[in-house]
């Protein structure tokens, strides 16, 4: 699967009651294990990388004391309960093999 057949580019969806008052717009995303993880290995690499830039330079308190420096990931759970869900398991899954 290409990456123009992921997320919100797959062209998934529709209307319903086009150019009507109770018309409806349908978007659909699909989000695969492989399109996720290599999205978040590379914000794993991103921050390894300026966090290895930032040495030498003034830096937080935690990473003076040697803590690691914390990549956050957000979502909107309410909403997005399975492709976040998705999301989430693989965050922790890689963040599992990249800590030191």
């Amino acid at each position: 699967m290409s990456a123009k057949q992921r997320g919100l580019y797959t062209g998934a969806g529709g209307f319903l009651f086009k150019n009507t008052p109770n018309e409806v717009a349908i978007q659909e995303s699909v989000n695969t294990r492989r399109g996720v993880e290599r999205c978040l290995k590379y914000a794993f690499e991103l921050a390894k990388k300026r966090r290895e830039a930032s040495r030498g330079r003034a830096q937080p308190e935690h990473v003076k004391a040697g803590k690691t420096a914390q990549l956050t990931l957000c979502g909107k759970t309410n909403v997005l309960t399975y492709a976040f869900d998705l999301w989430w398991r693989a965050f922790q899954e890689l963040a599992r093999i990249t800590r030191p």
